[in-house]
């Protein structure tokens, strides 16, 4: 027990240090540039969040060295960071019509309102895609050099009889004005209102047109989906408590053995991935031996001999998060919640009546290091289990310390 509050201590302690060195924060800044309200360039280095949804500012350093500066979307005509991610700013007709099918409106025609926001650049060209993504609002634009950013029209309504039905004027808009040879009514027909759909037939245009043209892509690891053998030395305790007599008490001790799981873990859309949700199965086993001495029973004390044999299928389900130190390498700090699953495990007494094993909850929590995103290795601490949870008179405490090492198969 002392050496597991000594382990945690060190855990805590550690990650207390990981959150307040100030280098992690520069991990996150790329270098990348935004043009101000002058229209002055100024390179820089921008704190990549992934941005799920279209930021409203900025964090940015001129220098790595240089305190964390902001900015507010009003004072910024774009930004960019390389080739991978370019936002400009727009005053657009924005639909606010919502796409929930208890609230879809009777209207056929979009909700506009005019408002100023930065929209992603999808493809930059003769003709450009850009979305804008806040909450479950989801919309793009587009703009030929001919005009001004518009709205792509894609709606879904209700009509007198109650019935959904999708107004796809986006379809005609792309039709008309992105005329080219290679462009049929069939193709366009065929366009979902998607980010995929979109980015493909403006790509088309403008090799069309023959134009030069940029297609953004963040290049942050896009699996969504990693699977990871787990094998690992685990130090597990246990101890046993009759709530009628002490003496019946068991602390069977510390025991070293081996564990064996296998990961699932799928990253979140996010973020540039730095939150993952984690399932992972796992066979462990603990098996102890103790003497009980002199237990009173009537006149005479006798000695019983003790044998636990527990071994379960652990299923942790948790949330990971990364912090990363080059491309090549990152921190890692999760919990997760344990379902256990026995397999009919015994405490046995020679003399007195045996104890059925039971799984149950708890929580475990876990610090690591993965490189090249193949190979990990991690601490995790396990709180305590009682695995006697149906013995009316008695209680457990079971803990773990595990060293569990890592291979990313996929």
């Amino acid at each position: 027990m002392f050496a597991k509050i000594i382990f945690m201590k060190n855990i805590l302690l550690s990650i207390s240090l990981i959150l307040s060195l100030n280098s992690f924060s520069q991990l996150s800044f790329q270098k990348g540039y935004f043009v101000d309200n002058s229209n002055q360039k100024v390179t820089c280095y921008i704190k990549n969040y992934g941005w799920k949804n279209n930021p409203s500012e900025i964090e940015y350093k001129i220098s790595l060295d240089d305190e964390i500066q902001k900015r507010n979307f009003l004072s910024i005509k774009e930004f960019g960071i390389a080739n991978k991610i370019k936002f400009e700013r727009h005053t657009v007709n924005m639909d606010q019509s919502s796409g929930l099918i208890n609230s879809l409106s009777s209207k056929k025609a979009p909700e506009f309102k005019n408002m100023q926001v930065l929209l992603k650049v999808l493809v930059d060209g003769h003709a450009s895609l850009f979305s804008y993504k806040e909450g479950l609002l989801n919309r793009y634009f587009y703009s030929t050099q001919s005009g001004s950013v518009q709205p792509l029209v894609y709606k879904k309504y209700k009509d007198v009889e109650n019935s959904v039905k999708e107004n796809n004027r986006y379809k005609q808009q792309i039709y008309s004005d992105l005329k080219c040879q290679t462009i049929s009514r069939e193709n366009v027909g065929r366009l979902d209102y998607s980010s995929k759909d979109l980015t493909e037939i403006f790509i088309k245009f403008n090799e069309c047109q023959k134009e030069n043209y940029i297609v953004f892509k963040d290049n942050t690891k896009k699996d969504w989906f990693n699977l990871s053998l787990r094998p690992g030395i685990q130090q597990a305790s246990l101890s046993i408590r009759n709530n009628n007599t002490a003496a019946r008490n068991i602390g069977f001790g510390s025991q070293l053995g081996l564990r064996i799981g296998v990961e699932f873990e799928f990253l979140l859309p996010f973020n540039k991935n730095k939150w993952a949700i984690v399932f992972e199965p796992t066979y462990q086993s603990y098996e102890a031996e103790r003497t009980l001495r002199n237990i009173p029973t009537g006149t005479v004390p006798i000695d019983d001999e003790v044998v636990v044999d527990y071994s379960s299928l652990e299923l942790p389900v948790g949330v990971r998060h990364y912090l990363f130190l080059t491309e090549k390498s990152k921190l890692f700090l999760d919990a997760s919640l344990v379902f256990d699953a026995d397999f009919g495990s015994m405490v046995d007494f020679e003399r007195f009546s045996d104890l059925e094993v039971v799984g149950s909850n708890n929580i475990l929590f876990g610090f690591g290091y993965k490189y090249s995103n193949r190979y990990s290795a991690q601490f995790r601490y396990g709180t305590s289990r009682n695995i006697l949870a149906t013995q009316s008179a008695w209680d457990s405490d079971y803990e773990t310390v595990s060293l569990i090492f890592g291979y990313t198969i996929f």
